[in-house]
This record gives C-alpha cells, sequence and structure tokens, in this order.
C-alpha cells in the first residue's frame, strides 16, 4: 500500500512540475497547484505516520518527495508574483512583471531553499475561520495553511481529493500570501479578528475562540518569516 502510495504522490509531483512550468500559466492553475501540493504534503504527513508496511527504500522516497514538495512550492509562489490574482481577490487585480518572478522559478527546480541555514520550516494548520467577503458578509470556510498556500473551502468535505481520481479539491479561493503580507489585528469588540493584507487587498478573518486565532496567528507568522528569507536567498 505505501508503494502504491508513493508511486502516486512521484506522479503527482511530475504533473505539477508540468503545469507550473509552463509559460505563463494562468492564476487558476497556480492556485490549483498550491492546492495539489498542499494535499500531497498532507498525504505524505499521514502515510509516514501510519502502520502501514514500508518496503525498501521507503525512507528514501519519502525525504525525496518533501523535498520537491518544498521546491514545488517556492516555484508556485514565484510564479504567482508573476501572474495576475484572480481567485479569491477581485476581478481587476491586474500583470506582474514575468522577468523576475520567471527566473526565481526555474532556480527554483535546482535548489531546496528549505535546507538554507536559519530559515526553518513553514508549519501546516487547517481548521474553520469566518472570512469576510467583499460585500461586508461573513462565509465560515474550511482553511488550510501550507507553506505559500492559504487555501479556503465551503466546508472541510469539499477539501477532501475526489474519490475516485484522487484528483485535488479544488477550493473556493485562496488568500495570496507573500514575504510582503503583513498580520493585523482587530482591537476592542473585534478581538477574535484579524488581516491578512496582501499586495491585492486585506483578508479578514474571524476565529471562535482567542485560542484558535493566536494557533492561526502564529502558524502564519512563521510562515511568513520562511517566505521572506526564501525571496531574499533566490
Amino acid at each position: 500500500m505505501a508503494e502504491l502510495k508513493l508511486s502516486s504522490m512521484e506522479g503527482n509531483v511530475q504533473r505539477i512540475g508540468a503545469m507550473l512550468m509552463a509559460d505563463n500559466p494562468s492564476a487558476d492553475t497556480i492556485v490549483e497547484a498550491r492546492a495539489a501540493i498542499a494535499n500531497m504534503n498532507g498525504d505524505l504527513s499521514a502515510l509516514r505516520a501510519s502502520d502501514s508496511d514500508r518496503g525498501p527504500g521507503f525512507e528514501a522516497r519519502s525525504a525525496a518527495l518533501a523535498a520537491s514538495a518544498a521546491e514545488l512550492q517556492t516555484l508556485a509562489e514565484a510564479k504567482s508574483l508573476a501572474a495576475p490574482d484572480k481567485a479569491g481577490a477581485s476581478a481587476g487585480g491586474g500583470a506582474g512583471g514575468g522577468g523576475g518572478g520567471a527566473g526565481r522559478a526555474g532556480r527554483a527546480l535546482t535548489r531546496m531553499v528549505s535546507e538554507a541555514p536559519g530559515q526553518g520550516e513553514c508549519v501546516h494548520r487547517e481548521g474553520f475561520l469566518r472570512k469576510r467577503n467583499q460585500k461586508g458578509g461573513w462565509g465560515k470556510r474550511w482553511c488550510v495553511l501550507e507553506g505559500g498556500s492559504f487555501l479556503y473551502y465551503s466546508s472541510r468535505e469539499a477539501a477532501a481529493p475526489a474519490k475516485k481520481t484522487g484528483k485535488p479539491a479544488k477550493p473556493r479561493g485562496h488568500v495570496p500570501i507573500t514575504g510582503t503580507s503583513k498580520l493585523t489585528r482587530e482591537p476592542g469588540d473585534d478581538a477574535l479578528n484579524f488581516q491578512v493584507l496582501t499586495a491585492e487587498r486585506a483578508y479578514e478573518m474571524h476565529a471562535e475562540t482567542n485560542a484558535d486565532m493566536m494557533g492561526w496567528l502564529q502558524a502564519l507568522k512563521e510562515n511568513l518569516a520562511v517566505l521572506r528569507n526564501r525571496v531574499t536567498s533566490l
């Protein structure tokens, strides 16, 4: 079973790489790739923690997959800087410059940024948050933070891969976090609200408890710090 799952993930690495290395991938393609990377990281973590029979070479293959996922994540971040963002933002987002992003993307395939000293590792977190839409209303969303991907789905079930094909679920949208994103908190009556400030706009989120909010803020801070180090090292 572990052997089959590893083979499937190795195939996904090739598929995601092809998506991101295409000339000028669309914002939707980048979002789909990020979702696939997040799902693969989750599946890999679950496989490593399971009691499945592990054949020879399991540790080496799983480590290689983790490294590939890190490189793909960096590539997705670089591509997102060069593509207009549409998912999860207003339709009027402008196009970014392509030259610098493409150069960073090419280098991302040949080095593991996560190995650089002092950079740390991104953390994974998922759970429910309420997100304010651009009309001022609130919607309960299942949110998944994985590296530079902050995806949200209409429900927890909607985030699960397709049962028949195993294809990653398409998120309802995403918050395009990069190394330049910032976090703010609302004082007073909105003490459980926080904002993620991106180049496009501010995304306002609401946690159910203070502990939950602090957990999300800490996870986001850690991942943003890693993203900033990645950008400056490329």
